[in-house]
């Protein structure tokens, strides 16, 4: 459970990073508030569904569902795009932390976790 938990965490935070980092928050109207906790919420929904289609290959995460496949379960093309762009931004950092010295790190496959919990 332990790590569908890591992983639905990871997925999450696919749709939160992609919130604009230059936009504090506490300057946001109520209005802005709402529609920002909207798309932060229609993000993870959409991350829900994707992760059944979020692989691991030769330590690289790629998603095996096309847009138009993943627009006919309910997910919307631009947030099957945002989800595109932060696995790219996830596998970018992966290859950076292995080229450190002395770093170890451990990839979960989704497929794994998905089946053990």
């Amino acid at each position: 459970m332990q790590s569908l938990w890591l992983l639905l965490v990871l997925v999450a935070n696919l749709g939160l990073s992609s919130c604009s980092q230059d936009e504090d928050i506490r300057s946001f109207s109520p209005e802005k508030k709402t529609i920002q906790k909207s798309n932060i919420q229609a993000q993870v929904k959409a991350n829900l569904v994707l992760v059944k289609y979020l692989e691991l290959v030769d330590e690289t995460y790629v998603l095996n569902i096309s847009a138009k496949e993943a627009e006919q379960l309910g997910v919307p093309l631009p947030l099957y795009e945002n989800a595109l762009s932060e696995i790219a931004m996830t596998n970018k950092l992966i290859r950076e932390a292995k080229k450190e010295p002395n770093t170890e790190i451990e990839l979960t496959n989704p497929k794994e976790a998905l089946r053990k919990d």
